[in-house]
């Protein structure tokens, strides 16, 4: 709906197109350009959570079921106020499925970069999410994300299966090299052979394990961050793991391991349990 249709008499503006009412294009399909941010989240948390939290110290993403957040598009004022409490967002995962018709996937595109930007008219702080399906995407998908500034990739789901662990690959190269991200923030364990390929690029990322993977494991939330070879647990091998309320920073120059008093408290008392237990054996 054109800027003119919108604002006639007895028009709905059905296609939202208040959200771009001051956007420049990116492409040939003209997506929304975004502009660059150099924030980087500390914590996730998921859009549906996000509407019943008081904790607000994190950034919202939209790595989860559609349904989940449809209504983002359908009631984007609505949600904002309480958008506004975090400390950023991250565009919306709209999905975008290979056996889905293109000019479909170029919708889902659209919307997410769309909303992305009024979000950032609004004041907000944006990172953009970029999903690929098979290479017809890979140019769209990389369509308004700016140049040198952090972006987010869902990767949870999307490596169990050879073909779309390669296709997954396949985009994140293509991305890599037109658009030249400062940051990649992969919500989901990155493999071995995805942490080499940002590492071959230079590229500094970091990673946040999915909900699903926190529910199995019952840990909290934590941050764990790579480059040049990812996670370092000990020599030659890669971890993602890292233990509640620690974050291991990678700046190029190696690796610290920072851990808050609070497990420094417990590891000294399970150390002296342990040392009082094998005094008493002994004797």
């Amino acid at each position: 709906m054109s800027k003119i249709n919108s604002t006639r008499s007895g028009c709905r503006d059905v296609f939202h197109s208040f959200l771009v009412s001051d956007a420049t294009y990116d492409g040939d399909i003209e997506i929304p350009i975004l502009r660059p941010t150099d924030k980087l989240p500390n914590r996730l948390i998921s859009f549906s959570k996000a509407m019943r939290t008081d904790d607000y110290d994190q950034w919202v993403h939209f790595y989860e079921d559609d349904g989940g957040f449809e209504r983002i598009w359908n009631r984007p004022n609505y949600y904002l106020p309480q958008l506004k409490k975090f400390n950023g967002v991250i565009t919306p995962d709209f999905s975008l499925y290979r056996d889905m018709p293109l000019v479909m996937q170029q919708w889902n595109t659209y919307r997410g970069k769309a909303l992305g930007h009024w979000w950032q008219a609004q004041g907000l702080e944006v990172i953009p999410n970029v999903r690929t399906a098979d290479n017809r995407s890979f140019s769209f998908s990389s369509y308004g994300v700016p140049h040198g500034s952090p972006i987010c990739m869902g990767i949870h789901g999307c490596v169990r299966i050879r073909e779309e662990r390669e296709l997954f690959k396949a985009g994140l190269l293509y991305v890599i090299k037109v658009v030249k991200p400062s940051h990649i923030i992969f919500y989901g364990a990155v493999p071995k052979d995805i942490m080499e390929i940002c590492s071959a690029s230079n590229v500094m990322f970091l990673q946040f394990p999915s909900e699903f993977a926190l529910s199995r494991k019952g840990g909290d939330r934590v941050m764990g961050a790579g480059y040049h070879g990812g996670f370092r647990a000990t020599a030659g091998s890669h971890s993602h793991v890292v233990a509640a309320d620690s974050t291991l920073v990678g700046n190029g120059k190696g690796f610290e391991l920072r851990v808050s008093p609070c497990l420094i408290t417990v590891a000294m008392f399970v150390c002296r349990a342990f040392r009082k237990s094998s005094f008493l054996q002994s004797t």
